[in-house]
């Protein structure tokens, strides 16, 4: 993670916003009263979470640990994560 540079982030955003907004896996209001204090700030939790909290170990949900995945894989990015557990899920899905 050490190479990840704010200007990698920063030029990834909008791809990474809008796949993880898709997903539905990030939860803003518990990110946001986590991190923030108040639910109030929920619209900013994403990009807070792109930019800094992925980088600083910030739980994006209840569910997901980003260390305890980091340890397995190398990398915290919830995004490497869950195109992880697509490429698990695909022999299953094939199947049906």
């Amino acid at each position: 993670m050490s190479s990840d540079s704010f200007l990698s982030r920063l030029v990834r955003f909008p791809r990474d916003y809008y796949r993880l907004l898709r997903s539905g896996v990030f939860m803003h209001a518990m990110y946001s009263q986590r991190y923030f204090k108040t639910k109030l700030l929920g619209w900013l939790s994403l990009p807070h979470y792109i930019l800094f909290g992925e980088r600083r170990g910030c739980r994006p949900n209840p569910f997901f640990d980003p260390a305890c995945f980091e340890r397995q894989s190398g990398t915290r990015r919830l995004l490497d994560y869950l195109e992880k557990l697509m490429l698990i899920a695909l022999p299953y899905l094939s199947l049906c």
